[in-house]
């Protein structure tokens, strides 16, 4: 591929990751990309020629009122202090020029990320309580929307700022979580993780080398990067070095896939463009899966590979969920014991120190037939306005200024870093994650309805190692409706 210099490496990751908000909205940015000063224009004049900002928000002084927030402490909103560090000192200019702006003060409660489920029994209690302890939570999104179904949050037709047509609103994203055209949760570019954690597959390229495979790159352009694809290179990888007969970590061996199962199972379907809940012509989600034959056959070759000595290691599974784990299996991937793994790109930074080189492809599609490459979203962090919110007006206002500031500094200041520390080692990486972020998909049953439907899937047909796909999606069929019209019936 042609070499791109280093100025126009950056601004095509700029424009790659600006764009996606608006990706399938069919707006036009217009109304809202200006060169007139918002927050973000005084703080970084300098470093964008283009700055989005609200012409509508009001101009209002809150007399220095603090702004609350209780979020995961991986997931910080606020920053006290410039630190050196560039996405976090752009995330400093953010606060203040809004802070200034508006004469309020943020401040940020942290509940430690392994004891995230801590957070929406906060948020609950708060609201139960009508006890008005914050005015932003930063939380799941499977436990977002069930708190929506159950009026825990304000409606977001209360926050009278909210736009969803917005270039700062992720679109995509919202449109998958409304049913019957209502929307229950607003997701904009503050919500990093839509844009860090969208799967993708890491591939390690001197194993591709060494063994003579077709380089990913290469298929992905041709349209030939699909399932038969991915399997026939990961068991040509498959290396019992030891020669003791058996496939083990310790052992230096190298299996095909090592991650979190969550993050290989799912996005295999997912970028073959297969779903286990989509949604009719009049947005009402339904059980699809069981009667999806692409599906079923999908999942059922995917089982027997997992159950192919050497194929898969999981040391997530191995070690009971421990959180740490995903950065012991991004460990095992750095240090050669895999072809693959499948993560979000925003785990470049993980691999940063691999002595081998690594290089970053969609999803695989399910046949060259398939047209475009899918990239699987699944939960994504978001802030929500407790229900009993005092004021939905300065709420409103200060979501709306932390997603265009986000816009405007963060992720080019993330793309920035991404490039100076040379997390994103080539040229061919940027051109594949333009197709990453171009062709997002949401299945319901897999993030909101995730303990009630893909969970127990994946759990009974891989790790309880059932195996029959098509009879276990039937003994799931009853429950499962039943999940659904509760959520179209909440009353």
């Amino acid at each position: 591929m042609k070499q791109l210099k280093a100025t126009a490496i950056f601004l095509l990751a700029a424009v790659m990751i600006t764009a996606f908000a608006a990706c399938g909205s069919g707006s036009s940015p217009d109304p809202s990309v200006t060169t007139a000063e918002s927050p973000a224009d005084t703080a970084t004049a300098a470093e964008s020629e283009t700055f989005y900002s609200h012409p509508s928000l009001p101009n209002k002084d809150y007399g220095g009122a603090e702004f609350r927030i209780i979020t995961s402490d991986n997931l910080p909103v606020a920053e006290e202090e410039q630190t050196g560090e560039i996405v976090d000192d752009a995330r400093y200019k953010r606060n203040l020029a809004i802070e200034e702006k508006y004469s309020i003060k943020f401040t940020e409660k942290q509940i430690p990320a392994g004891d995230y489920p801590k957070l929406t029994e906060t948020f609950k209690n708060s609201v139960l309580a009508a006890s008005d302890d914050f005015d932003l939570c930063r939380c799941i999104m499977r436990d977002a929307f069930s708190m929506a179904l159950q009026n825990y949050l304000l409606p977001t037709e209360a926050l009278p700022y909210a736009d969803f047509d917005s270039p700062w609103y992720v679109k995509l994203v919202n449109d998958a979580l409304s049913i019957g055209g209502k929307y229950y949760l607003c997701y904009t570019d503050e919500c990093m993780g839509v844009f860090t954690e969208v799967s993708c597959i890491f591939f390690n390229k001197d194993i591709v080398e060494n063994l003579g495979l077709p380089s990913p790159y290469d298929d992905v352009r041709s349209g030939s990067w699909t399932l038969d694809r991915f399997y026939e290179n990961g068991m040509a990888a498959i290396n019992d070095v030891n020669g003791d007969g058996k496939y083990t970590i310790e052992g230096g061996d190298v299996f095909a896939v090592v991650g979190e199962y969550d993050r290989y199972l799912v996005p295999m379907w997912q970028g073959a463009d297969c779903m286990m809940v989509r949604k009719d012509e009049n947005d009402i989600p339904y059980f699809s899966a069981i009667n999806d034959e692409r599906f079923i056959g999908i999942a059922q070759e995917l089982f027997d590979y997992f159950m192919t000595d050497g194929f898969y290691y999981d040391g997530f599974i191995n070690v009971r969920f421990h959180e740490d784990e995903r950065l012991v299996d991004n460990g095992h991937f750095a240090d050669g014991q895999s072809i693959f793994i499948h993560s979000g790109f925003g785990d470049a930074v993980s691999f940063r120190d691999m002595e081998s080189d690594f290089g970053i492809v969609p999803l695989a599609k399910y046949d060259e037939a398939q047209d475009h490459y899918c990239s699987r979203i699944a939960d994504g962090w978001l802030l929500i306005v407790p229900a009993h919110a005092p004021d939905p007006e300065k709420t409103s206002i200060v979501i709306e200024e932390l997603a265009i500031g986000t816009k405007n500094l963060i992720i080019p200041a993330y793309y920035e870093n991404a490039l100076k520390n040379k997390y994103i080692r080539d040229d061919d990486t940027l051109e594949m994650l333009e197709l990453i972020q171009a062709n997002k998909v949401i299945d319901l049953g897999d993030t909101i309805w995730f303990a009630d439907i893909r969970g127990p899937f994946t759990s009974s047909v891989y790790y309880e190692k059932k195996g029959n796909v098509a009879s276990e999606l039937a003994k799931m069929e009853k429950k499962v409706n039943k999940v659904i019209e509760k959520a179209l019936n909440p009353g």
